[in-house]
């Protein structure tokens, strides 16, 4: 769980965030210090921000797939699913969603990304 700030602050880590990410869930929750954007690869920022907005502003579930840098510097292919949560009232609290590993940079043509590529090819965001 994050806000749906600039650094996309976390509210809420799982302990799974540590395979992840490199990052313990006591090292990124509530630290103003930690952007979870800065940790997206730069070629993929742009576009996983839009497609986010656009899919909350538009009260829609999102998916995608793309790179982090984890914590020593290694690129993971990412796949995360999320939803804006909002109040009776219809403002937007904050974004919910489960973020994978689903392949290092090395395995960028392994069958499991192809799979998750052929699967959600017209309906998601891939990266390149």
């Amino acid at each position: 769980r994050c806000k749906n700030d600039r650094n996309w602050s976390f509210e809420f880590a799982s302990d799974g965030c540590l395979d992840v990410t490199g990052y313990e869930p006591y090292e990124i929750v509530g630290d103003p210090n930690f952007s979870y954007v800065e940790i997206i690869h730069p070629e993929d920022r742009a576009v996983v921000w839009e497609h986010v907005r656009q899919q909350v502003a538009m009260r829609r579930k999102f998916q995608m797939i793309y790179r982090i840098i984890n914590r020593t510097g290694n690129v993971k292919w990412v796949w995360e699913q999320g939803k804006g949560v909002f109040s009776s009232t219809g403002e937007l609290l904050a974004l919910e969603g489960f973020i994978t590993d689903i392949a290092s940079a090395d395995e960028s043509d392994s069958a499991i990304l192809k799979g998750f590529q052929k699967l959600f090819a017209g309906q998601t965001l891939v990266s390149p």
